[in-house]
């Protein structure tokens, strides 16, 4: 999937360009994953969000720096409060795996970097949690969508940012199928 870096939002070029692919949470427990098959050139940046509206969401980004090495940022947006957790990649290479992993306390953010179907640890990255993603803080809130994002900044002429292996899993399915099963029951799987 490639997901272009968008439109001129303000239509006068000095407003970020966005493009973004949204996936409604069906589920408290789920986990949504995503490879970017490659880091973005500078000034852009791509990566994942959890979404609850334009002022309440989580979001993990990966840049390139003008000096040619890489960062992830971590972010966390509420209302008129933002707090950023930033970690250095170096010189980091290849495609880069996203995952959010959603649990009704939380919304943990992880990469790997290199080979993203190589088997290997991931990095968690940031967390946020779950409950300032919701109806209590955000008024008009009406669920949590993940989210592919690309940000051009005010660059031209760059790439598309290209994911594949876009996954989302539920968990909460054979919980929900044995209640009310009798003990030693396989009714539901």
């Amino acid at each position: 999937m490639s997901l272009p870096f968008g439109t001129d939002l303000a239509s006068n070029g000095g407003t970020i360009a966005l493009g973004a692919v949204f996936l409604a949470q069906r589920e408290d427990d789920a986990v949504f994953e995503a490879t970017l098959d490659s880091i973005p050139d500078a000034p852009a940046a791509a990566g994942i969000a959890a979404y609850g509206d334009e002022n309440h969401y989580f979001s993990l980004l990966v840049s390139t720096l003008a000096d040619g090495s890489h960062q992830a940022r971590f972010t966390r947006t509420l209302d008129d409060l933002t707090s950023e957790a930033v970690i250095d990649l170096g010189a980091a290479s290849g495609s880069v795996l996203f995952r959010i992993e959603a649990t009704a306390a939380a919304y943990a953010f992880s990469i790997r970097l290199g080979d993203a179907a190589a088997p290997g640890a991931l990095t968690e990255v940031g967390r946020g949690t779950a409950r300032l993603l919701s109806a209590e803080t955000a008024e008009t809130f009406v669920g949590v969508r993940f989210a592919l994002v690309a940000i051009n900044g005010t660059a031209t002429g760059i790439e598309p940012a290209r994911f594949s292996g876009v996954t989302a899993t539920s968990y909460s399915f054979t919980s929900f199928a044995d209640v009310g099963a009798p003990t030693g029951s396989t009714r539901g799987r």
